[in-house]
């Protein structure tokens, strides 16, 4: 799932998730906008806080270039 469609289905602002995942609403905006991308330890935190409803591979493909990779052994197909 992708970061936009998870905000949405769960009803979350991006400076609700911003909160969360301990970071600016503008940096959320950069990276849902394409002007940034996400380290890995950032792209594991905000996989985790979404229950990796939206998987590291969905979030940064350029470091996570497999669907599994990033993913907890227990999640792994």
């Amino acid at each position: 799932m992708k970061l936009t469609d998870y905000l949405a289905e769960k009803k979350l602002t991006q400076e609700q998730f911003a909160r969360l995942v301990q970071k600016t609403q503008g940096f959320v905006s950069h990276y849902l906008t394409g002007r940034c991308e996400l380290s890995a330890k950032t792209t594991l935190v905000w996989s985790a806080v979404t229950d990796y409803l939206v998987t590291p591979h969905e979030l940064s493909p350029h470091l996570y270039p497999n669907p599994d990779d990033g993913l907890p052994k227990h999640l792994r197909a």
